[in-house]
């Protein structure tokens, strides 16, 4: 029995692809890789740092997206956001707290492109993607040394864009989904602390862990349910962009064993029904609501707003 899991490196594949070719190569056949110089013409090589960051954007308000003081030492899933966030922060005081206190672990929660303007000058996601942007996610991550994302799984084929800074990054396959302790409640996210491989004998004994260290101008290609592990090595700048969300794939995708398969789509009810009815939610650190939980408030808002058309005093949101 083996105490860690088998670790390879993640292939480095240098050249140029269109969107097409990215989707044929890598996406298609579920087969990751670290694109090392294909976006070398994008202008946020060599223009974005935390200098630059604070001086463009300092004066923006992130409310309820800086998590200050983070744990850097066990899987962030045991906590909950709401336990670290600051409703309101500056952008240009997150980056000092990044920059002049490394033991302080802050990260600017995933930021559409919006909340910092004009930045999408310096990049330009059709070199990914061959969809429609209506149809892509993009999000800009701004942290510091320790961030720790934890395992999880992306619905959508993703890039992670590598701008400033280096990360380690650690990826395990679709086929090992059932090794990967899974939450019962949030199916795309692990339970597991992967720095204490011993504790977690599935995982040691069975997978294997796909990790490399990212750089500037270096394009991760993460396929659809892949999982994925983030550890911010120094303060860093990185772009996400999940596309065709159409194609999307969901948890029931995964191949998890007959049994959890069953305790999720139990638990999937269960937390229809507990959001619809007006529970109390708690996303937990670096997440998002669970799908049922999703389902559930979508739900209960329907409902609130048939109601409301029906009842004309009742006053509108």
């Amino acid at each position: 029995m083996s105490s860690k899991p088998k670790v390879v490196p993640i292939p480095r594949v240098s050249g140029k692809f269109t969107p097409e070719e990215l989707k044929e190569k890598f996406f298609k056949p579920s087969t990751p890789v670290i694109l090392t110089d294909a976006l070398s013409h994008w202008p946020a090589f060599g223009k974005w740092s935390m200098d630059y960051v604070k001086q463009q954007w300092g004066n923006v308000e992130t409310p309820g997206l800086v998590y200050p003081g983070l744990p850097s030492y066990q899987n962030p899933y045991y906590h909950y956001e709401s336990d670290w966030l600051i409703d309101k922060m500056r952008v240009s005081d997150a980056v000092d707290t990044i920059v002049n206190h490394p033991e302080v672990v802050c990260y600017l929660k995933s930021k559409p492109v919006n909340v910092y303007p004009g930045c999408d000058q310096d990049f330009d996601y059709k070199d990914l993607a061959d969809c429609p942007r209506d149809q892509c996610i993009i999000h800009v991550w701004v942290g510091g040394k320790g961030t720790n994302t934890g395992y999880h799984f992306d619905s959508p084929d993703n890039v992670l864009v590598q701008v400033h800074g280096r990360k380690k990054v650690r990826l395990v396959a679709p086929a090992d989904s059932k090794y990967m302790y899974p939450w019962q409640d949030h199916c795309g996210l692990s339970r597991m602390d992967p720095d204490n491989p011993q504790d977690w004998p599935d995982y040691a004994n069975n997978v294997t862990v796909h990790e490399e260290i990212l750089g500037p101008g270096d394009a991760l290609v993460i396929p659809m349910l892949w999982w994925h592990q983030i550890i911010g090595l120094e303060p860093s700048i990185s772009i996400n962009v999940a596309m065709r969300l159409p194609e999307a794939k969901m948890c029931s995708d995964q191949l998890w064993t007959t049994p959890q398969y069953y305790r999720f789509y139990s638990n999937y009810w269960f937390e229809i029904g507990k959001a619809f009815v007006g529970f109390p939610r708690r996303i937990k650190l670096y997440a998002s609501y669970s799908l049922g939980v999703a389902e559930g408030i979508y739900l209960r808002q329907a409902l609130v707003r048939k109601i409301k058309s029906y009842i004309p005093f009742v006053s509108k949101e």
